[in-house]
């Protein structure tokens, strides 16, 4: 049993967490900690905020810093790479207080405790090639102040560490870490047998009824950082985001215990540098790149068990690294490394030595006693059978590795970015494997292998729809496509024709390429398959889609059936289907309306539709006007992320910042330390001349100003206190799409205390195209054209739109392409009146509908205009999404408005005539065109 270190840093741990939708079973021990970092994942969707664009690099920069985290004693440092070396174990044999140290029954054998310690030494020894000498001393049994009435579990070891101390040692001097033997207690967590041990720590726990030396080898496996290792399996879809109770089966710290040798995987050897860097293949689609030079994109290499006994020679290659990505946790602020890793084991009875072993696995980075958590998942080859030892793939034949639901669930993106291949060329039982590794690119993937025939797609809804049936070659590969599943659409699948000729069908939650475009037994990637005996199945689907291969043999015919229950993260239900949110919106899992489809912060946006979080965005464009502005930046882009102090911040008018822009407004912060910290302080309004500032919501930092009338910054000057920033983005309001846009951006700043930097907005003539087009030219509209041209919107173009190109119309027209299109083309700039502007109020309206009131947009109305213009008043409001254009009208709606201290009050026109200066709030001489005179 493994239980996690509890936080020597509990004030940076939060104390109170919102819970996503995902879970639904209670976790397990074991799987706590990896299930938590989901959480994070899928709730703190707007904190990861670290630059996606160039995946490789970034996984290969935090590769880079894993030596950082590994230091002495423990670790030598004498190598090119720090290598774990040493670990020394006080074993501690105890009576529980209540017990009579007397009676012989209790008095534990020192001599066996000694005999199995000494075959865990020599275990170790063998597992690292001689490189980790694992050392103990045994001490004499004692009692511990705690009894055997339902003694705690930490409780209990800080007992035994006073007991351990009491006799002269002090942890860090003379020993690393302590066993802590006891008999079984009456009650409580010590009632049960078995062993605990904490994972990257120096306590266990062992019951001296069960204890024996695999016990004490698996136990002091989680010291060095090691979880219970899982499996990538079907039932991860009905517990996540913990895994099911699923072991590995083939290493000590997973199920593989019962065996002889039963080593840590290859990616934890090549951590603690028992295998050398150069035993290592390192590759990645991109191949050799400047942070990985020696990285292959495809290659035939001869791969060593990585758990044979004779060290291995420089030369011989012990496994093949895969690098996908990193994701930052915001629950630990720390930060994972996600790999894939292929290598042979020859151990484990032979019982693996007839195949290639594929892991996803991944390292937590923290300062800690071994400077990692590590876990991994192995890939079940025969996915769609029961038995572990059909795990690998064979001797003749290549698996394409597809990203499991749990790393999509991290990080769509990346996850999808690379599919490797493993072709297995030949296997020497329990000496070599020669392998051949590609990238497959989906887009054009190789030349079909099977003579196959695809069928009509089936499309999923949350009503059980009509039963599809469809006939079957019985001579050819059938494949049925079934989408719009979900998160967890249950299909079932019923066959018809011959027992004779054999009646089987494989599911897959990605296209089974192994099969059709490698030749591969259709069992390859499959997690449930359907067989003579059992022609009817059930298959909960995941990530919207699921393929079914129905392989050449006795069926004639096919039926589907299929609904869905829940949606992804970013979709919501309407009329039975799952939609995506708009552009750069997310949701939780389960939504059901578009009105839980939140915006990204600005400064963010999706990389994909199915990206588990918001990614800071690295686009900006020319904005010319606006009544607010700021500069932002994130709190890892701080020098101390909990605060950021600012002496001055002053707007200029002009490119060379001669021409000040005078502070007519209210200054606005995300928040500040308090009295006398204020955002005024910047501008030379309040009594003190620093903004003390703190995050928002969002766990990110702005300051700005609301101006009175609509100002045109050029330029910007800002002075930081010791607490500064690295990298800004200047930020313009806009008041049609009630939004933050990047107008800049700016890195690699002077972070010195009272360092002036000044960051003037001078864009190209020929930057990169936004990600979104430009709504209008300016945010605010002008009463004639500018005089100079627009530059092009950003400097670097989208990552990556989506996945796949889309087949087909989408299922709802876009409201309308802009908020103010051009009624008329004009072949040059002319000036325009504002009575020739029709312009929709950008303001949310109270709307009578079916004897209710509803708060709604004109956005709202565009989409269904003929029906909703209709309603009382709604076309005096929306005159251009309406069709109903007049040159001076009032908006009879009540609609919604933001005060200056956040809250949201509700006015009509008749309110707005009272005082002239109400026509200075944002968007509303828009909405009282006659009353604010913009007629």
């Amino acid at each position: 049993m493994v239980f996690l270190p509890r936080s020597n840093n509990n004030e940076k741990r939060k104390s109170v967490r919102k819970k996503t939708e995902w879970s639904k079973v209670t976790p397990s021990p074991y799987n706590g900690r990896r299930a938590q970092q989901l959480v994070d994942k899928m709730d703190e969707r707007y904190m990861e905020t670290k630059q996606n664009q160039n995946r490789q690099a970034k996984v290969w920069n935090m590769i880079a810093s894993m030596d950082s985290f590994k230091t002495p004693p423990l670790y030598s440092t004498s190598g090119a790479r720090p290598t774990l070396t040493s670990f020394h174990i006080m074993v501690q044999p105890t009576w529980w207080q209540d017990q009579n140290k007397n009676n012989p029954a209790l008095t534990m054998d020192i001599n066996a405790i000694d005999e199995m310690m000494a075959q865990c030494v020599q275990y170790y020894s063998d597992m690292s090639w001689g490189k980790m000498s694992l050392t103990y001393e045994v001490l004499e049994q004692k009692k511990i102040s705690m009894t055997s009435e339902e003694p705690k579990l930490y409780g209990a070891k800080d007992k035994c560490v006073d007991r351990v101390t009491s006799q002269g040692y002090t942890e860090g001097v003379d020993y690393d870490g302590i066993i802590f033997i006891h008999h079984t207690a009456k009650s409580g967590v010590f009632a049960s047998n078995g062993g605990k041990g904490i994972v990257n720590g120096g306590f266990i726990w062992v019951d001296y009824t069960q204890i024996d030396y695999k016990v004490l080898r698996h136990e002091i496996g989680h010291n060095f950082g090691h979880d219970h290792h899982g499996r990538n399996v079907y039932e991860y879809r009905n517990t996540r985001p913990y895994f099911p109770s699923t072991a590995d089966g083939f290493d000590m710290m997973a199920g593989g215990n019962k065996y002889a040798i039963s080593d840590f995987s290859v990616a934890s050897k090549w951590f603690y540098n028992w295998l050398e860097d150069s035993s290592i293949v390192h590759m990645q689609p991109e191949g050799p790149t400047i942070e990985c030079p020696t990285c292959r994109s495809s290659g035939t290499f001869v791969l060593k068990p990585f758990d044979r006994r004779n060290n291995p020679s420089s030369n011989e290659n012990m496994g093949i690294h895969i690098p996908i990505t990193t994701v930052y946790d915001t629950y630990y602020s720390t930060n994972y490394v996600y790999s894939y890793w292929i290598s042979y084991r020859s151990g484990v009875d032979g019982d693996a030595s007839n195949g290639i072993t594929i892991h996803l696995a991944w390292f937590e980075l923290y300062d800690s006693l071994f400077g990692a958590y590590f876990d991994s998942m192995i890939y079940d080859a025969f996915g769609d059978t029961s038995s572990k030892l059909d795990s690998f793939v064979v001797d003749g034949t290549c698996y394409h590795i597809s990203p499991p639901a749990y790393l999509k669930d991290l990080d769509f993106v990346s996850a999808e970015s690379l599919h490797p291949v493993v072709c297995v060329d030949d296997i020497t039982p329990g000496s070599k494997a020669t392998v051949s590794i590609s990238f497959l690119d989906k887009g054009n993937p190789p030349p079909l292998q099977v003579d196959l025939k695809e069928k009509s797609p089936i499309t999923c809804s949350s009503s059980l729809n009509a039963p599809t049936r469809q006939s079957m070659n019985s001579a050819q590969y059938n494949l049925l496509h079934v989408s719009n599943t979900g998160s967890d659409g249950l299909v079932t699948l019923s066959l018809e024709g011959s027992d004779e000729g054999g009646k089987s069908a494989y599911f897959y939650d990605e296209f089974p390429y192994s099969v059709v475009n490698f030749g591969s037994d259709p069992g390859y990637g499959s997690f449930k398959s359907v067989s003579t005996s059992d022609s009817n199945i059930s298959y909960q689907s995941d990530h919207d889609n699921t393929w079914i291969l129905i392989p050449p043999g006795g069926v004639t015919a096919a039926t589907v059936t299929c609904q869905v229950n829940n949606c992804l993260p970013n979709q919501y239900m309407t009329n039975g289907n799952c939609v995506q949110c708009p552009l750069n919106s997310v949701s939780n899992y389960g939504s059901t309306s578009i009105v839980d489809c939140t915006l990204c912060p600005a400064g963010t946006g999706l990389l994909h539709p199915k990206s588990s979080q918001c990614t800071l965005s690295e686009d900006y464009k020319q904005i010319t006007r606006s009544r607010r502005w700021r500069v932002w930046a994130q709190s890892v882009h701080t020098k101390k992320s909990w605060g950021w102090a600012v002496t001055r911040l002053q707007l200029f008018s002009d490119l060379s910042c001669n021409s000040p822009i005078n502070p007519d407004g209210t200054p606005i912060d995300s928040g500040n330390a308090g009295d006398g910290w204020g955002p005024e302080n910047v501008f030379g309004l309040g009594n003190y001349d620093t903004w003390g500032g703190r995050v928002d919501t969002d766990d990110t930092f702005w300051i700005g100003m609301r101006f009175n009338a609509a100002k045109n910054v050029k330029c910007v000057q800002l002075v930081s206190g010791s607490n500064s920033v690295y990298e800004v983005r200047i930020q313009a309001y806009n008041a049609s799409d009630k939004r933050w846009e990047n107008a800049w951006i700016q890195k690699s700043l002077d972070t010195a205390a009272g360092a002036v930097n000044t960051i003037s907005m001078t864009y190209a003539l020929t930057q990169s195209p936004t990600k979104e087009p430009t709504i209008s030219p300016t945010i605010e509209p002008t009463a004639s054209p500018t005089k100079d041209p627009t530059a092009s919107p950003t400097r670097e173009p989208t990552v990556s739109p989506t996945a796949y190109p889309t087949k087909g119309p989408t299922s709802h027209p876009t409201n309308h392409p802009t908020k103010r299109p051009t009624v008329h083309p004009t072949k040059s700039p002319v000036a325009i009146s504002s009575n020739d502007i029709c312009l929709d109020s950008p303001q949310r309206m109270k709307i009578e509908k079916s004897d209710e009131t509803i708060t709604r947009d004109c956005g709202w109305v565009a989409h269904k205009a003929s029906a909703r213009c209709e309603l009382t008043g709604v076309s005096k409001s929306c005159p251009l999404s309406c069709g109903k254009c007049a040159r001076c009208k009032d908006a009879s709606l009540r609609f919604k408005l933001v005060k200056d201290d956040g809250k949201t009050i509700t006015r009509d026109c008749s309110w707005v005539s009272k005082k002239p200066n109400r026509c200075n709030i944002d968007g509303v001489e828009d909405t009282c065109r006659q009353t604010c005179g913009k007629c």
